[in-house]
């Protein structure tokens, strides 16, 4: 009995070193870029989720929100903004490169939301953390950011692999019919990408009139 006992104990101080060392993998990645990628995004969520209904019942000018997802109801609010481009800028309070391209993104969304693009953010705080939420909050306040804002309602690593990501700050483009068109990301630090690299793509997809059919790959 005791030799089984150790050796319950032993797998389960495995599995927990396992999840922390995940954490912090997921936290301690913030910059980078990965090359832009043309991928098809399931908007199909399963049968028993049930329609988050953030992007129809809240009026996102009226003023600032942060409205809690889950990945299946994520994956829902993409389908409702099909019919236009849409720019998710992926985020965090702990992410410093984040907070300072966060404004430039702001600043994109006046220039760009009077041609038919829907500029989102998604925040991975910590989602168990009232101080990290109220955090998220705050800033998205500070910048007067009434567009779309979500935070993933998942924990830090579940949120990462949903999305497939390993870094922060990343953007995600979508066209009209809900296909991933750009990828930035902040998976490679050698290799950062600039708000100038978001521009030029959102310039592209508009001037060739992307917003109504499915775009080649870049």
């Amino acid at each position: 009995m005791g030799a089984q006992s150790n050796m319950r104990s032993d797998v389960s101080s495995k599995r927990l070193c396992a999840a922390l060392l995940f954490v912090v993998f997921g936290l301690s990645a913030c910059g980078g870029r990965e090359t832009e990628s043309s991928s098809s995004v399931s908007t199909t969520a399963p049968p028993e989720t049930k329609r988050s209904t953030a992007a129809s019942s809240v009026d996102w000018s009226s003023e600032v929100q942060l409205v809690k997802v889950t990945h299946p109801q994520w994956v829902e609010e993409l389908e409702a903004m099909r019919g236009g481009i849409v720019v998710v800028d992926n985020w965090a309070t702990w992410c410093a490169p984040c907070l300072e391209r966060f404004p430039h993104m702001l600043e994109m969304a006046k220039r760009w939301t009077p041609q038919g693009v829907t500029f989102v953010s998604l925040s991975l705080d910590d989602r168990d953390d009232p101080d990290s939420i109220e955090q998220a909050r705050e800033f998205l306040r500070q910048q007067d950011a009434r567009i779309p804002n979500y935070l993933m309602d998942e924990i830090i690593p579940d949120a990462f692999d949903r999305l497939g990501l390993l870094g922060i700050p990343a953007v995600f483009i979508y066209d009209s019919k809900g296909t991933m068109v750009h990828r930035l990301t902040g998976d490679d630090p050698n290799r950062q990408y600039t708000e100038e690299d978001v521009e030029e793509a959102i310039r592209a997809m508009v001037g060739a009139g992307l917003k109504g059919r499915s775009p080649r790959s870049p």
